[in-house]
């Protein structure tokens, strides 16, 4: 191969990085997964309804080797999938983690006056 570039210039990414910049890698090995509890939340995005966010407890599951997780784990949700509604947040807050109506209803009022 014939080059237009002098020899000084040719080697100077080669010769001025450090060889141990070239070479480095990430592995991931293993997925650890938890599952958080959910609390009513404080965020002001929410068009109706009680805020609902992770709360800080949470429960762990065992180590996956990442290859097993992914192929075993379920599809990824799109965005309109993700959101929940009014009635479905209440539900989940109410029945799922005993917050009573006034409580709902008091957060509803907080994130209104946002």
């Amino acid at each position: 191969m014939i080059s237009t570039k002098p020899q000084s210039e040719r080697n100077f990414c080669k010769d001025t990085l450090p060889k141990s910049s070239l070479a480095k890698t990430v592995v991931f090995d293993h997925v650890e997964i938890r599952f958080y509890n959910q609390t009513i939340g404080d965020s002001p995005s929410t068009s109706s309804g009680p805020p609902i966010t992770l709360d800080w407890r949470y429960d762990e599951e065992d180590k996956l080797k990442i290859d097993d997780y992914e192929y075993g784990r379920p599809r990824r949700r799109n965005s309109a999938e993700l959101i929940l509604s009014d009635h479905l947040r209440r539900g989940v807050l109410m029945h799922d983690y005993g917050f009573k109506l006034e409580e709902l209803n008091e957060a509803t009022c907080v994130r209104e006056e946002a």
